[in-house]
């Protein structure tokens, strides 16, 4: 059966039609396979940047952390050395603060009489001092003003003095004749 020019140009009308269907199917389906691997391509991407972010984030934040634990282990260190020598040279600093203060308020009791310093500083023995003896001195100058006002001057238990014993100056002796 011959075909007829019309029927030819029908069946190539709808062949070209099944073909141009076909390679638009196929367009699209390589459009759509195309665009779900760049998708899937920049998915990855963003999925890689976002863990190297993280991982930068994490290093980051570790170093820093690491930064503030070496800071603090410096800070302890130092405070144990300070610790250690105030241990060590502490006592004597003290035991000798003490002896000053000692020996301040030994010599300002000569002039001013006996008191008890158990409980002071040295600082406020000589602030003590200097309100007894009437001094007029700045606040935190007064163990120089006390050391100044020392020089030269004897206290009065220190005067050279003497006395008899009743006794003997009722028998009208010495204290030669008693010795020899």
């Amino acid at each position: 059966m011959p075909e007829n020019k019309e029927d030819l140009e029908k069946k190539a009308a709808a062949d070209k039609a099944a073909k141009d269907a076909a390679e638009k199917e196929d367009a699209e389906k390589k459009e759509a396979a195309d665009k779900a691997a760049k998708d899937a391509f920049e998915k990855e991407e963003s999925e890689k940047k976002e863990a190297a972010d993280k991982k930068a984030k994490d290093e980051a934040e570790e170093e820093e952390k690491k930064k503030g634990m070496d800071a603090m282990d410096a800070q302890v260190k130092s405070l144990t050395a300070q610790v250690e020598a105030l241990k060590s040279g502490g006592v004597k600093a003290l035991l000798g603060e003490i002896a000053k203060r000692d020996a301040l308020a030994s010599q300002i009791s000569k002039f001013v009489g006996s008191f008890d310093c158990a409980d002071k500083t040295l600082a406020e023995v000589a602030k003590y001092g200097v309100e007894k003896l009437g001094l007029t001195v700045p606040a935190g100058h007064e163990q120089i003003a006390l050391d100044a006002y020392f020089v030269g001057r004897t206290p009065k238990c220190e005067e050279t003095g003497f006395s008899l014993d009743s006794a003997i100056a009722e028998k009208g002796k010495s204290l030669r004749d008693l010795v020899a």
